[in-house]
């Protein structure tokens, strides 16, 4: 039942609009902002971060990415609980929370004195970003779709490159002027006004919840009628999958998924903190640094344009595995780059294939096991997820502080990446034969 009076709201929004504006596509909008904002607490916008605070308070590198990893392992924990409140009641009431949460973390990060504060602060709000937020906006949007999905997926992460490429320069402005603390405020101000408000006024849980069909579909022919209706070509995705979290794990796809899944978090994770120090160590500016990392997500941002059409064509198998070719290139690029031309070129691969790879694997999770559980299924998937994106961030730190460089990391994040082709490759769809015999 729709609450009030944000329900007499939405009921009136759809009775107006019904047959010429489908209502997902406001579901896409609130989970786009939510996005946009839980990148403040992502290592592309932490990276800004990790001069200013260590030099200021005397902190290694690897000291400074053990927050990334507990907040990291925090929200693994976290996701695997609110999985199946997501599956019960709906992602709204997680994603105002969460938003919420993080605001209020990243603000109070400006008041900080030791590093024990640091942990607990940025760890409670990364916990809320990696762990709750990015599933919960995922899933928002895949149960209104599915002819479409990849396409509403694809705008959905759109949020985060937007993030990516305007929160960069909005901290190094503030870092700039007034310094680190004022650009921790500025970005929970962020959170709170684009994260909280949306989310509560406009996200309801399932189409058919608010009486209206997947797709904004105005009717459901049954057999062929239906794929010709959704238009696709793959008969599989117009015949949407049940699976309940104890079948899919008795998968072999599910935990193909879940170890290219395990290679991405780890990949994102180190390079995505340690890319704007290893760009200047390498003698590239900070300020030249930060628009490599702003034209990095304009390119992920084009990226996951991309991918979400090519999404409803080709098998997502192998557009996850091209991303996993197109991130391990541009790591490789990464690693030696020392200049200026170097770094967009890593951008601009690095970028596109990023782009496509995080909205491709949700869009993974949602076609090969259905809507039903999927908040339960991605929980429970979300643990080692967050283990390898814990993980890596710190022992990159560890190696830097070892080696006085990030190369050995680096080619650890492209062998990682290599093992993302291979399990995307090898990832095959549970058949709905197989899947009535678990449910025997």
């Amino acid at each position: 039942m729709l609450n009030q009076p944000r329900g007499e709201i939405v009921r009136a929004f759809l009775e107006a609009t019904r047959g010429r504006f489908f209502y997902g596509w406001l579901i896409v909008a609130a989970a786009f902002f939510v996005s946009l904002v839980a990148a403040g607490a992502y290592n592309q916008i932490q990276s800004l971060f990790v001069k200013p605070m260590s030099e200021e308070f005397g902190w290694s590198r690897a000291e400074f990415s053990a927050a990334t990893a507990i907040g990291s392992l925090a929200g693994g924990i976290l996701i695997y609980f609110f999985g199946s409140f997501i599956d019960r009641k709906g992602p709204r009431l997680v994603m105002v929370f969460g938003s919420v949460v993080l605001g209020l973390s990243l603000i109070s990060l400006s008041q900080i004195s030791n590093q024990w504060q640091f942990y607990l602060v940025f760890g409670t709000g990364r916990a809320m970003a990696v762990g709750v937020l990015d599933m919960a906006a995922m899933v928002a949007v895949s149960n209104w779709f599915l002819a479409k999905r990849g396409r509403a997926i694809g705008i959905t992460t759109l949020g985060r490159r937007f993030g990516f490429a305007l929160l960069p320069l909005m901290v190094q402005w503030l870092i700039l002027i007034w310094g680190w603390r004022a650009a921790w405020v500025g970005l929970g101000l962020a959170v709170l006004i684009l994260g909280a408000l949306p989310s509560a006024l406009l996200v309801q849980r399932r189409p058919e919840d608010v009486g209206l069909l997947l797709d904004g579909r105005q009717d459901n022919p049954p057999g062929g009628g239906q794929d010709k209706a959704l238009g696709m070509k793959d008969v599989r995705r117009a015949k949407e999958a049940v699976w309940t979290l104890s079948q899919a794990l008795r998968t072999g796809a599910f935990w193909l998924i879940l170890m290219a899944s395990i290679a991405q978090s780890l990949g994102i994770s180190t390079t995505g903190l340690h890319q704007t120090p290893h760009l200047t160590d390498r003698g590239i500016s900070a300020t030249a640094a930060t628009g490599v990392l702003s034209s990095l997500a304009v390119f992920m941002g084009v990226g996951a344009l991309i991918w979400g059409f090519v999404a409803e064509k080709v098998h997502i198998r192998y557009c996850v595995a091209i991303s996993f070719v197109l991130t391990a290139l541009g790591t490789a690029i990464l690693t030696f780059a020392d200049n200026i031309w170097m770094a967009y070129a890593y951008a601009a691969v690095y970028g596109i294939g990023l782009g496509g790879q995080v909205p491709l694997v949700s869009i993974a999770w949602a076609d090969y096991f259905g809507r039903m559980s999927l908040g339960s299924i991605q929980g429970a998937s979300r643990p080692v997820q967050m283990t390898a994106a814990a993980a890596g961030p710190f022992f990159a730190g560890w190696i830097y502080d070892t080696t006085g460089s990030y190369r050995i990391a680096f080619l650890i994040v492209f062998g990682a990446y290599v093992m993302g082709v291979i399990f995307a490759l090898l990832a095959r769809v549970p058949r709905m034969k197989k899947q009535e015999e678990l449910a025997r």
